[in-house]
């Protein structure tokens, strides 16, 4: 996880599109820029305000519920590793609270006197809701001859996660309240790589439309309780 930032103005033209904008999964691409003087150090910029990964670009991600933490471990190493495939998932609104959807078998608990759970901190119960959400995503045309570094920010997730790119781990979590930010250049530049030497390689006979933005697989592993 990168460092909070001290200083990530992003401008937006109305109230309602920067309250929207919080509520978001956004992908940034960055730019070096050089400076005004030769001996300037370079600097980057932002591709205007990022990319969305949530609606209206990507209206649902694809989930799963485990019920525990190591369960859900277990699984996501099996897909980064190549010997699982994702299945028996539903899709589901992101942003939303997965105990608020009618296809998830979780329940929302509310409660002002006590935890849902047995209290004995730092410790939480074996049994804990883990959900894994999944999405691919292209890259903007126009970011990907331009962009030097890529980084994925969270505003909110509750209450701890784990974050995924092309089956590299890239980064952990839990402050459900503050944002959360991840530099994701390798996991994507890696898969880029690899799927231009499969492009190179084909048979000049193959119909393959060059143009196609090639996808990246986003993995997000959510755990309901954690210290």
């Amino acid at each position: 996880r990168l460092p909070m930032r001290t200083s990530s103005l992003r401008r937006w033209t109305t109230v309602e599109e920067a309250r929207d904008a919080a509520c978001t999964i956004s992908l940034s691409g960055m730019v070096d820029t050089k400076g005004e003087r030769p001996d300037d150090p370079k600097k980057k910029t932002h591709h205007g305000n990022g990319f969305r990964l949530s609606a209206p670009n990507f209206e649902k991600w694809d989930f799963k519920l485990f019920s525990t933490v190591q369960q859900g471990l277990g699984y996501t190493e099996s897909l980064c590793n190549g010997k699982e495939h994702f299945r028996d998932y539903v899709q589901n609104p992101v942003p939303s609270n997965w105990t608020l959807q009618s296809n998830v078998a979780d329940e929302p608990i509310y409660t002002n006197r006590k935890y849902p759970f047995p209290c004995l901190p730092p410790f939480v119960p074996n049994e804990n809701p883990t959900g894994l959400y999944r999405l691919k995503f292209p890259l903007p045309n126009e970011w990907t001859s331009s962009s030097s570094s890529y980084s994925i920010m969270f505003h909110g997730v509750e209450s701890a996660f784990w974050v995924f790119v092309n089956g590299k781990f890239c980064g952990f979590s839990k402050d459900s309240r503050l944002p959360a930010e991840f530099d994701i250049t390798e996991a994507l530049s890696k898969e880029r790589s690899a799927q231009k030497r499969g492009r190179a390689n084909r048979n000049q006979n193959d119909e393959v439309d060059d143009n196609l933005r090639p996808y990246h697989e986003l993995l997000v592993l959510v755990t309901r309780w954690s210290d």
